[in-house]
């Protein structure tokens, strides 16, 4: 067999090229993987654009959802962090052990934290964390009659331009 290029040789060196990278790794790392000198696979990459492309763009969709569910672990962890220094507030309010200000401080913080935590809880169930609305102008029109009836009561008269 030799020096001769084998097809799964290019497509395993290409995978490991694409993986090595989105690890942050350098191309030295998929020649030790692979057993490919680095020159070589630097090659292949570069004669082989268009699969290398296919492969890093499947392979940053996983990466990405990889790291979406490591962004929803730490989230969960926060959470309960969060959730445990409130009951510690609480208990610090409830023995009276807080004065006025630092108690306004506290209340001031966990209303945002609370409002935060709502919005990326929503951000992440992919539920709509703002309303948009959309009306034509017979809406708009049909809802200012419904306001406003004495309004548009009465006729239109045409006024003609010139002498008087």
């Amino acid at each position: 067999m030799g020096s001769e290029v084998v097809r799964e040789d290019v497509e395993a060196g290409l995978w490991a090229i694409v993986r090595n990278e989105l690890q942050g790794s350098t191309l030295k790392a998929a020649a030790q993987e692979t057993g490919v000198n680095a020159k070589t696979l630097s090659a292949w990459k570069s004669s082989h654009q268009d699969r290398y492309q296919e492969i890093r763009l499947r392979e940053a969709g996983k990466a990405r959802a990889r790291i979406a569910a490591l962004n929803e672990d730490l989230a969960a962890i926060y959470s309960e962090a969060e959730l445990q220094a409130a009951e510690r507030l609480r208990d610090r309010i409830a023995s009276g052990h807080m004065d006025d200000r630092d108690l306004a401080l506290a209340v001031s913080n966990l209303s945002k934290a609370k409002g935060q935590a709502a919005s990326s809880a929503m951000t992440l169930r992919g539920e709509a964390t703002a309303v948009v609305e959309h009306r034509g102008s017979d809406e708009i029109l049909r809802r200012l009659r419904q306001l406003m009836p004495k309004a548009f009561d009465g006729e239109a008269v045409e006024i003609k331009a010139g002498k008087e």
